[in-house]
């Protein structure tokens, strides 16, 4: 402070070290195939609906009926993963896209899944690594497969990746329901060393949520009948609309592609091209179409006797018919007319009209074409008369688009809704269709745990913090994991002595539902690493220690730095001791932080180092509490 004014002068000094800020501890990367993949990139979302406007939706699998089993051509779960983490507490996650639902077979998976790992491992603020779509099936010759021994692979690569990063912990599941836990452990190749950074949870579970199945999703059903020709009539009537007027059924689309082919004229584009290609469409409204549906074809019927659209579809009709005979344009600003040689002046006249469109009672042609002028303007652009065309179009001048538009629109809803009607009655009365329905209920509600315990986790953490281990917590949105576990079977799955690859089970208990009744990680029979909360907390120390040291890089190598990087990390560990993450009655018991000349030597000082050691008394999970009983008997 430079003084110069006599006075008094007020000088601040903070005397508190800088502190650790503890990073986020639940933050998954999502991994798997979905439906769009706007570019290559991850990206965070914080619910359903964003993932929905970038990712798009879930796969809607086609069912081959082969007798009591119904075979998808394909499941992917990474949808369904998501929306269980959601039910369960899940906040901002990341959503890494291998590939579309449409450029993915059983031969490209693997890859694609894999490299997505990689991207996945460079997001900072991660922490769970999720895979949903490691368990991918599909139709293999008339029944399902899976990925197989490929499962394995993206097993470890999902926990060493999260080893290699030291900063996350990868979540895993059975291959599918059938594999066994020897099946799993052996599976899951990772290195001892990597072992601690992921866990296995079983069994999978059934899912709440309901499905019902379409007629259209399922072959393999040869059955005939009244109810089987009445969908297929309708989905004849469907194709047919289809074909005669799919383009015109979104009106907001439609209208779009007719400004954008406009926007897009230059000087040797000819207004003529539009309507050449919207003549193409709106011709077929001409009664020709025949349905096979009772309904569909009424409505059909109403809609070609109704003067008010009848005028209007024939208005535009004879607007784009004059203009698909007529060549604009062709040389230099004199309009072309095939049919009546080539008129000399620069417009048409009405008496042209009335002689070559005589018939055309429904528009008034002399007014469109008399204000219309065909030749180029001065600066060489014909862009402005084509949007007055346009303009005076949409607003109705001439023909009301809305009322086409709405027309065929509600054309296809009633088929559609006919269809829905018809297909309810289909699945209520034929009991093949029945039965088949419910084994595809079944089959759907079949998911992975993986989004749902990657949830708990974020409950977990935010409720109480990331030293409580994510177990004896409810798993919501579930009706029952598939399989009941007993304490004798689970003594298997929690204990492993040869591998110590321990697995976690989801169990139901009566009165509280589905928990999460396991706490350890794939190294069961290491004492350091055996469960999910200490090797968690570490990471979350580990990181959070590591980004605020970042400040120290370049400070002069000596006591007054090593004093400044004590403080700072015995006041984030003091916090973590109150707050229970640690255990000791004093802070000595709790944890201990060494710098300075005790860990570094005089050879490192010169080199740049300062070795800072740091030990923590991590609280365990009482995984086991035994009560002893014995008879009290009074004197």
């Amino acid at each position: 402070m430079i003084v110069q004014t006599p006075g008094v002068y007020i000088k601040e000094k903070s005397l508190l070290p800088g502190s650790v800020a503890g990073v986020s501890t639940a933050v998954p990367a999502f991994i798997g195939i979905t439906e769009l993949k706007p570019d290559n990139k991850p990206h965070r979302i914080k619910s359903m609906f964003e993932f929905q406007n970038l990712f798009g939706g879930t796969y809607e699998p086609n069912f081959t009926v082969n007798g009591s089993e119904v075979i998808p051509d394909r499941r992917y779960f990474l949808y369904d993963a998501l929306l269980a983490y959601f039910t369960n507490g899940g906040g901002p996650c990341y959503i890494v896209s291998a590939e579309t639902y449409s450029n993915t077979d059983s031969a490209n998976i693997v890859g694609a899944l894999s490299a997505a790992i990689s991207v996945a491992g460079g997001i900072d603020e991660v922490t769970l690594m999720v895979m949903p779509d490691m368990h991918f099936q599909y139709n293999d010759n008339g029944s399902i497969a899976d990925l197989g021994v490929d499962y394995g692979t993206l097993a470890s690569a999902l926990v060493t990746e999260s080893a290699t990063r030291q900063d996350r912990f990868a979540l895993l599941d059975y291959l599918n329901m059938n594999a066994t836990s020897i099946d799993t452990r052996s599976a899951i190749t990772a290195t001892s060393g990597d072992l601690p950074y992921g866990a296995v949870y079983y069994p999978w579970l059934r899912n709440s949520a309901g499905y019902k199945v379409s007629f259209d999703q399922l072959s393999g059903l040869s059955i005939s009948g009244p109810e089987i020709t009445a969908v297929n009539n309708v989905n004849n009537d469907l194709t047919a609309l289809g074909t005669a007027y799919g383009e015109i059924y979104d009106m907001n689309g439609l209208k779009q592609t007719f400004l954008d082919k406009t926007e897009s004229l230059n000087t040797q584009a000819k207004l003529r091209g539009v309507f050449e290609w919207f003549y193409s469409l709106i011709k077929l409204v001409d009664g020709s179409t025949t349905c096979n549906d009772p309904v569909v074809l009424s409505y059909l019927s109403s809609l070609e006797s109704n003067s008010s659209f009848t005028d209007h579809v024939k208005n535009l009709y004879w607007i784009t018919r004059h203009l698909d005979d007529a060549s604009f344009l062709t040389s230099g600003t004199t309009p072309h007319f095939p049919n009546n040689g080539t008129y000399s002046g620069a417009i048409p006249d009405a008496s042209w009209i009335s002689s070559v469109y005589g018939e055309a009672s429904y528009i008034d042609l002399e007014n469109l074409f008399m204000n219309l002028s065909y030749s180029v303007p001065s600066n060489g652009t014909i862009n402005e008369k084509n949007k007055q065309v346009v303009s005076d179009l949409n607003s109705g001048l001439y023909v009301d688009l809305n009322a086409i538009f709405a027309g065929i629109a509600g054309l296809f809803d009633t088929a559609l809704s006919r269809k829905k009607i018809l297909e309810d009655q289909l699945f209520a009365k034929v009991d093949d269709y029945s039965d088949a329905r419910v084994a595809v209920e079944n089959y759907m509600k079949q998911v992975p745990a993986q989004g749902a315990v990657a949830g708990v986790y974020c409950k977990n953490d935010r409720d109480r913090g990331v030293w409580k281990s994510p177990a004896n917590m409810a798993v919501l949105g579930i009706e029952r994991p598939l399989v009941e576990v007993s304490n004798q079977e689970q003594d298997n799955l929690n204990v492993d002595a040869s591998t110590g690859k321990s697995i976690n089970v989801i169990r139901t208990f009566t009165g509280k539902g589905p928990l999460i009744w396991g706490a350890r990680t794939l190294d069961g029979n290491s004492n350091e690493w055996r469960y999910i909360a200490v090797r968690r907390f570490f990471n979350y120390a580990e990181e959070s220690i590591k980004k605020a040291m970042n400040d120290f890089v370049f400070e002069p190598n000596n006591a007054r730095t090593w004093v400044k990087i004590k403080a700072m990390v015995v006041s984030f560990l003091v916090q973590q001791w109150q707050q229970g993450a640690l255990t000791g009655n004093k802070m000595d018991e709790a944890f201990f932080v060494r710098i300075g000349e005790d860990t570094t030597s005089h050879a490192e000082i010169l080199e740049g180092k300062i070795n800072v050691q740091i030990g923590m008394a991590v609280a365990r999970p009482a995984e086991f509490i035994i009560l002893e009983f014995s008879h009290y008997s009074k004197a």
